[in-house]
């Protein structure tokens, strides 16, 4: 990750929120790749199963991570605002007052 960002001459702070992120995607991915398949054969369900699984969910997580990281990295060591465009604020306001229209639901 951090190669690919000094080759491609990214902004130092990006570069470093990255590469952090990476390694905890890796990491996480590591202890859920062994984890889950033990975890499995010991209650009894075939271990093969879980490498679907553990594809799917480090999708979601390895977003996540790297939202997170990168937002605490940026936002406070360096201290770059992370602000969306006016149009994608006004966008996930329209977004939220539909989703409260339609289900009840209007604090999140």
């Amino acid at each position: 990750g951090l190669g690919r960002a000094v080759i491609f001459q990214t902004p130092f702070p990006e570069s470093v929120a990255i590469s952090v992120a990476l390694y905890f995607i890796v990491i996480t991915a590591i202890t859920m790749g062994v984890a889950l398949p033990l975890g499995m054969q010991h209650i009894g369900i075939d271990p093969a199963h879980s490498a679907t699984t553990v594809a799917v969910v480090m999708d979601i997580l390895g977003v996540l991570i790297t939202v997170q990281s990168c937002s605490l990295i940026l936002g406070r060591f360096f201290g770059m605002p992370l602000k969306l465009p006016d149009e994608v604020e006004e966008d996930l306001d329209i977004i939220c007052r539909i989703w409260c229209n339609e289900t009840g639901i209007c604090n999140i």
